[in-house]
């Protein structure tokens, strides 16, 4: 077979580009013609293969803008797996982030908007397209604030998501939204479009930014503006809820008293925080584990001699377990007594033939 030139290859792979959407990119026609002719004359002193290789993230960025009306266009080949399309069009948006918003789960930076009828979009445009998500705030089981306490002064914001209604990137389903926050990141802020409606929650939203204690310099704390703004964008503001966070006074304080314990999952190291209604792993896999949902609890490597112990959470319906392992034994007793104490709890709730203790949506 003969080999394609450089040339060649670079001004097929624009016109692929071109073709996702021949209309958007019209106005590129004039070029590729131009780009082709050089290429046909074999002594041209344009850089084709450089030029070509240039217009195709302009190729893919045309062809990933909304249509005349508005309505966003999520592409198949976009930046992650494939997604279904998110409709709805630029008017409906009442409120978005001035900036892209950094999520480990989905992983990338996300432009959030806030629309009429309630709904969430993250939304990430890059050369190869359109990757957009959408949750309605009747299908968030819970938001937790997790303060990490290391020398970046992460905080990270969980979404737990709905079972029936997780998120669908090709074959791997979403539950849980992990967004993320360093103490000596820019304070998230909005963009409210006030032509296109009211922003639901916007009341409370700008009450609670001004009863943050500020951060550096008298700005706004990162990690309470990051909240405040997940809070608006899921629902918990028009709601008059607030994001959970761990108890650390009567649930579980740990070591560090931030509520949680270093544990691996796998190859990953993370923290495991103890609420008084279930689980909560960041940051890979990012993770839910409500004791409605668990069949069974398992401490492992308590009594022997090793300085760390594993906890094995099993949950209901078949799913594989989860082991978060090698937690330092200085935590051993205290994660005991939690656990007593919720087995105890899940025990009366069973005689009584109460309904198991579930999360209910975000903590008021």
């Amino acid at each position: 077979p003969v080999e394609m030139s450089s040339d060649s290859k670079a001004l097929a792979a624009l016109e692929v580009a071109i073709a996702a959407d021949p209309a958007a990119c019209a106005s590129l026609a004039a070029v590729v013609a131009a780009l082709k002719q050089a290429a046909s004359g074999g002594s041209s002193t344009v850089p084709i293969s450089a030029t070509a290789s240039q217009l195709i993230p302009v190729a893919a960025a045309l062809a990933a803008k909304p249509t005349a009306d508005g309505v966003a266009k999520p592409t198949a080949n976009g930046a992650g797996p494939a997604v279904p399309a998110v409709d709805y069009k630029e008017t409906d948006v009442v409120c978005k982030s001035s900036t892209p918003i950094s999520f480990s789960t989905p992983r990338g930076k996300f432009e959030c908007k806030l629309l009429s009828d309630g709904r969430c979009v993250l939304e990430q445009r890059t050369p190869k397209g359109v990757t957009a998500y959408a949750v309605r705030p009747e299908h968030v089981r819970r938001v937790m604030r997790l303060d990490i306490g290391d020398s970046n002064n992460t905080t990270y914001l969980m979404v737990a998501i709905d079972p029936n209604h997780a998120l669908v990137a090709g074959k791997q389903k979403m539950q849980t939204l992990l967004a993320q926050v360093r103490g000596k990141d820019a304070p998230a802020t909005i963009q409210l479009l006030d032509a296109n409606g009211h922003c639901p929650g916007r009341d409370v939203y700008e009450a609670r930014l001004r009863d943050q204690p500020p951060g550096r310099d008298g700005a706004p704390n990162p990690a309470g503006a990051m909240a405040a703004l997940v809070e608006l964008f899921f629902g918990l503001c028009a709601a008059s809820k607030r994001c959970a966070v761990p108890k650390t006074d009567r649930v579980f304080a740990g070591v560090g008293g931030r509520g949680c314990v270093k544990a691996n999952h796998k190859f990953n190291q993370g923290h495991l925080f103890m609420f008084d209604d279930g689980l909560a792993f960041a940051e890979r896999p990012a993770l839910w584990l409500p004791w409605e949902d668990v069949a069974d609890l398992q401490l492992q490597r308590a009594d022997g001699g090793s300085g760390t112990f594993d906890l094995r959470v099993t949950p209901e319906g078949g799913e594989p377990p989860h082991e978060f392992a090698n937690v330092s034994r200085e935590e051993l007793e205290e994660v005991q007594r939690y656990l007593a104490k919720r087995c105890s709890e899940a025990g009366g709730e069973d005689e009584d033939g109460a309904a198991g203790a579930g999360a209910g949506g975000a903590a008021g």
